[in-house]
């Protein structure tokens, strides 16, 4: 069974319809979760952009700048794995849009306090 959305009504019978449809012989998880979006397209640009920017600006590469930006504004994942605590950086990827907002918002201001620099963004492409 793939995921549904419920937004009203009709989809939550939908989705009780699903389920009701369930084989019970065999074992089901469900999950139920707000529904959200994951980053745009334009957002992971943006995000890109200004790692360029700041590579250029400090001498480093795209993804040292990446890998350092993670690791300072994003929590990491951990999770059990053969016994063993395992802890992750948490990928950009599974960022939702108002989490990426934060995340750029993030990288922009530690940029123009930390390094005095201003990466290029969409609503100001010029850099200063």
């Amino acid at each position: 069974m793939d995921q549904i959305r419920i937004w009203n009504d009709e989809s939550k019978g939908r989705a009780l319809q699903a389920i009701g449809a369930l084989d019970l012989k065999r074992e089901w998880r469900v999950i139920i979760k707000r529904w959200s979006n994951n980053r745009t397209l334009a957002q992971n640009n943006t995000m890109w952009m200004a790692f360029s920017d700041i590579a250029e600006y400090t001498g480093h590469t795209i993804d040292e700048i990446h890998d350092y930006c993670v690791g300072m504004f994003l929590a990491p994942t951990t999770r059990t794995v053969l016994g063993k605590i395992v802890t992750t950086p948490r990928s950009t990827a599974s960022l939702e849009v108002d989490e990426m907002v934060k995340f750029t918002e993030q990288i922009h201001a530690w940029a123009q306090t930390e390094l005095d620099f201003k990466p290029r963004h969409p609503d100001n492409m010029e850099r200063t």
